[in-house]
């Protein structure tokens, strides 16, 4: 098991990689394609902002919606994910079911370009980021 300090170690790492190869969040139109999204870490990368559940219409109210989902308005949405794959739709983390039904509702709840990059990663799960590309 990974202690937190070892977590945060490595989100601090994946973040000045990505920042060295200039990486973006995956942006997707299908729930399938966030297999390939990058480990950025804790970084924002140049040109994207946190969504927020504020930015959703209708707004999606985490405290009566569905597991998984995390975060504030301060850090933006994070979707908590099995990243093993053995885990089961009733775990605290999402599943392949549970993710793409909230990618979806996530899609569906907004008309702008949204990407998602991994936040961090444990042993046996991760925190998927939610990004909004900015309108220039």
């Amino acid at each position: 098991m990974m202690s937190l300090y070892q977590i945060e170690a490595e989100s601090r790492k994946a973040a000045r990689r990505s920042a060295a190869a200039h990486l973006t969040p995956l942006v997707v139109s299908d729930p399938s394609e966030v297999y390939g999204a990058p480990f950025i870490g804790n970084r924002v990368p140049r040109g994207w902002r946190p969504l927020k559940y504020a930015d959703l219409s209708p707004v999606i109210d985490i405290s009566t919606y569905r597991r998984g989902f995390y975060g504030d308005n301060q850090m933006g949405i994070l979707l908590f994910v099995d990243s093993g794959g053995w885990g089961s739709e009733n775990e605290p983390a999402l599943g392949e079911d549970g993710l793409a039904a909230a990618i979806r509702d996530i899609l569906a709840a907004t008309d702008e370009t949204v990407g998602f990059a991994i936040y961090e990663v444990g042993q046996f799960q991760c925190h998927l980021r939610v990004f909004r590309k900015v309108q220039r």
